[in-house]
């Protein structure tokens, strides 16, 4: 459920809310179960912000019934849910399998890919439709495109969490870490990649720092970075370098001393532990905590280096559950 803070001058997230939802799920209409209204109405009952619902897009340009694909089908009902549920945001966008080891999902579009495309043709395809593009589940393949920067015009995000607990659940830090650390800028973000009635019956969620809860805003927090993923949906994360928030960047030529700030709030799960890391996966800083709270602050400056180009907050919650936000940049 989404969540506001009381008003702070000296907050740079003074003016956003946390909201947590599903970026990545599936229905029948696909590889999923159940219908649309059942995954909406499953994710309000967990007290859900939205959800986007990314069926594949080789089912969603099959007919569904008077030249009707099921793209538009699944739209159209989606428009008339959102009416229905003003406080919960529901949209869709599609995946799209690239290779056999590589899916994007592809959102923010009017169409849906029909034909094969090969990298070139998608990268062109999602820039003429205005699209975000997303990293699924990154595993070996991420190797071989990590050095094409150009496919980040278009590639916004990349999961660093996916699945389900306690079925598949994977965290994907080092291929987060591997592209961060080649120049990609990426917002991390977490997916259920939902494939049973369960969307949201698990507290693995990709929080979003949006003004307002519709789909422009959110999509925009999407394609800046003002993401993090979490195990918790009760956990807000505030991360900042000299006033700038995730997804900013700062110009190393203007500044010489980085002041960081992390405050980790969650009324659920105690706060164990948390860190700043860097290119490498070098952690910067590291607090642990010798009775666990419910709230923990990190505040340190430092010089600001050259050899550092990004910084992401990670926090550890009881019962191994584990936070990390999308990054501050550094640039030169």
């Amino acid at each position: 459920m989404s969540s506001k803070k009381k008003k702070d001058r000296n907050n740079p997230y003074d003016n956003y809310k946390v909201f947590y939802g599903i970026p990545h799920c599936h229905t029948s209409v696909s590889t999923g179960k159940g219908t649309a209204k059942e995954a909406i109405k499953h994710a309000i009952g967990n007290d859900l912000d939205y959800i986007i619902i990314t069926d594949h897009n080789s089912y969603l340009n099959k007919n569904y019934k008077k030249g009707k694909s099921y793209w538009q089908h699944q739209k159209d009902l989606l428009k008339k849910i959102r009416k229905k549920h003003k406080g919960f945001l529901s949209f869709i966008g599609f995946e799209y399998k690239l290779c056999s080891r590589l899916d994007i999902n592809i959102l923010s579009t009017k169409d849906c890919i029909g034909e094969k495309l090969n990298l070139k043709e998608l990268l062109s395809w999602i820039q003429d439709n205005k699209g975000i593009g997303i990293i699924n589940h990154p595993g070996s393949y991420v190797d071989k495109i990590k050095e094409q920067l150009d496919l980040n015009k278009t590639i916004k995000c990349i999961e660093v969490g996916n699945g389900s607990p306690p079925h598949k659940y994977r965290r994907y830090y080092n291929q987060y870490f591997k592209l961060l650390d080649l120049g990609w800028k990426l917002a991390a973000i977490n997916g259920q990649d939902n494939h049973r009635r369960n969307w949201g019956d698990t507290e693995n969620v990709t929080a979003v720092f949006s003004k307002k809860l519709n789909s422009k805003s959110l999509l925009e927090s999407y394609k800046k970075g003002r993401t993090y993923s979490t195990d918790s949906k009760s956990l807000r994360i505030f991360f900042s370098i000299n006033q700038a928030i995730i997804g900013d960047t700062i110009s190393s030529n203007k500044c010489n001393k980085l002041n960081f700030k992390i405050l980790a709030v969650d009324d659920k799960y105690l706060v164990k532990s948390m860190k700043i890391i860097t290119n490498s996966n070098v952690t910067v800083k590291e607090k642990v905590a010798e009775i666990p709270t419910h709230s923990m602050s990190l505040i340190f400056s430092a010089d600001c280096p050259k050899a550092y180009t990004w910084y992401v907050a990670h926090v550890l919650l009881e019962k191994n559950k584990e936070a990390i936000t999308s990054p501050i940049y550094i640039e030169a």
